[in-house]
């Protein structure tokens, strides 16, 4: 068991570095590729399609520099869901962190603290604001360029309802542990 903690540990913190890096680049690519005079130039005519996170936008028109517009914005949502997916995995990495007892904040070696049940609670919220970026995020480039078509998936949303139900079974676990813990 204590094989899967260091595992699921290295992982998250893998995924949380390279989301930091994906979000920093696609940020910048957004930028740049509004920024530039002729956007047109790099972008190939199959690169109609961004779909991140639950969020995909295509363009019908061949690429041209409204289309290259519409890209760069969506890049920019991107990098905001892939921020938001960055949190979550700093979450989850301090989870497993806390729950063994490694952090400074840690009160023993169990996952019913306060602050773990805060960081589930968080996970959850960052899933909802997930969908909600993604939401506005397409309903904005949809009404702005009438070339696009984008859609949005309720995956993040449902998940982040059923996480932020587990932080209150968390919760309730630490309720009992504390009880536990007056009666020995």
């Amino acid at each position: 068991m204590a094989d899967i903690y260091k595992v699921t540990e290295v992982l998250s913190k893998v995924f949380q570095i390279l989301c930091m890096i994906a979000a920093i680049a696609t940020l910048v690519g957004g930028i740049l590729l509004i920024a530039v005079d002729d956007p047109g130039q790099y972008i190939e005519p199959e690169d109609r399609l961004v779909n991140v996170c639950g969020m995909a936008i295509y363009i019908y028109e061949p690429v041209a520099e409204k289309a290259a517009d519409a890209i760069g914005a969506s890049l920019i949502v991107s990098a905001v869901l892939l921020g938001l997916l960055t949190m979550i995995f700093r979450n989850v990495n301090l989870i497993v962190c806390t729950s063994k007892g490694k952090t400074w904040f840690s009160k023993g070696e169990t996952p019913f603290q306060d602050d773990v049940v805060r960081m589930v609670r968080e996970i959850g919220i960052f899933m909802i604001f997930m969908y909600v970026v993604g939401l506005v995020g397409t309903s904005i480039v949809g009404l702005i360029w009438d070339n696009v078509e984008t859609s949005t998936t309720m995956v993040m949303l449902v998940m982040g309802i059923i996480v932020i139900c587990l932080s209150k079974i968390f919760e309730y676990g630490k309720g009992l542990q504390e009880s536990e813990d007056g009666l020995i």
